[in-house]
């Protein structure tokens, strides 16, 4: 069973079957096929195979000479069967992005800047992502993308933690200018001491 769906960022093919109808072989015959009908013969189309409930994939590759065996982990979010006796699910598109991989690059690049870091902002972007997934999903771009809403989330905690500095622990003589500390060439606490000043 087969469809053809149209995203955001291109075609996507996605062909189900119990997983006894075709070998690997003959997958990667239909992967050529749609590649040439759907994808106009550019090679660079990623694709995945997953079972229903996994939850993680089985083989992937970004192009079609490029076939493995996953052993990242990369997990799938669930997904509805379109036929209850065909659990695989074969994907085809020109970009597929998975909610752990960008996950584990954000956790490796908290750690490379400084692994006092707090970890929110690694969460508080994954969260970020999986409220849009069906935006990002299939997007060319969504690790930069991804890395780039980390950067922001950290720039605007520091802001913030730079205004609510408390006024007490400043030294105010430090941050006025000389002419605001006397006015006509005498210090402050003599004019207040002349009876003139204060009337």
């Amino acid at each position: 069973m087969e469809e053809k769906l149209s995203t955001e960022h291109g075609p996507l093919v996605i062909y189900w079957d119990d997983g006894r109808e075709q070998t690997t072989r003959d997958m990667f015959e239909w992967i050529d096929k749609k590649i040439d009908e759907v994808f106009d013969g550019n090679e660079n189309v990623a694709y995945d195979l997953c079972t229903y409930g996994s939850f993680s994939v089985l083989l992937k590759g970004k192009n079609k000479n490029e076939g493995f065996v996953d052993k990242t982990g990369c997990g799938v979010l669930p997904f509805k069967l379109a036929h209850p006796k065909k659990p695989f699910r074969t994907r085809l598109a020109y970009s597929i992005n998975y909610i752990s991989e960008i996950y584990h690059v954000l956790r490796k690049l908290n750690f490379a800047i400084n692994k006092d870091l707090k970890e929110d902002f690694v969460n508080d972007t994954v969260v970020y992502f999986l409220e849009r997934w069906e935006k990002y999903e299939f997007h060319p771009n969504c690790i930069p993308i991804a890395v780039q809403k980390y950067k922001s989330m950290n720039i605007d905690e520091y802001r913030k933690s730079k205004k609510n500095l408390d006024i007490d622990d400043l030294n105010l003589n430090n941050f006025l200018p000389q002419s605001l500390m006397s006015i006509e060439g005498l210090p402050l606490e003599e004019l207040e001491k002349n009876d003139e000043f204060k009337k």
